[in-house]
């Protein structure tokens, strides 16, 4: 079960933000987010490009060195547990919420959550 939820993340959170990072215009527009700026271009490149990619490059490192599965669990705890919990309080200020929001908050919480229950079979 760890192996196939790491295998898992990494194909979710790699990819993800390499397309981020490569073409922010196309998965800008399907959430939602348009840099105005170039300041705005360089943020949505850091933040959802290159953070997500090295969340995924952490997973790939565990599925490649068990000594690293503890350290990829916890930050899946640490980094989808409060963007899926700051997600959903943000969906209660009256503002139209698309599917992708829904599926974010599902993804992000679900991660936080199985990552958690798999610390304890995780090598130390």
């Amino acid at each position: 079960m760890l192996r196939n939820f790491l295998l898992f993340s990494a194909f979710v959170w790699l990819p993800y933000g390499i397309a981020c990072f490569l073409f922010p215009g196309l998965i800008g527009g399907m959430n939602g987010i348009e840099a105005t700026a170039g300041t705005g271009l360089i943020e949505f490149k850091a933040i959802y490009g290159g953070l997500q990619s090295g969340m995924g490059l952490l997973v790939v490192w565990a599925l490649f060195n068990s000594r690293m599965e503890r350290p990829a669990l916890i930050m899946l705890v640490f980094l989808c547990g409060p963007m899926g919990f700051a997600r959903y309080v943000a969906t209660d200020f009256n503002v139209a919420v698309s599917l992708y929001t829904y599926f974010a908050l599902v993804l992000e919480g679900a991660t936080a959550f199985v990552a958690f229950w798999l610390l304890g079979d995780a090598q130390d």
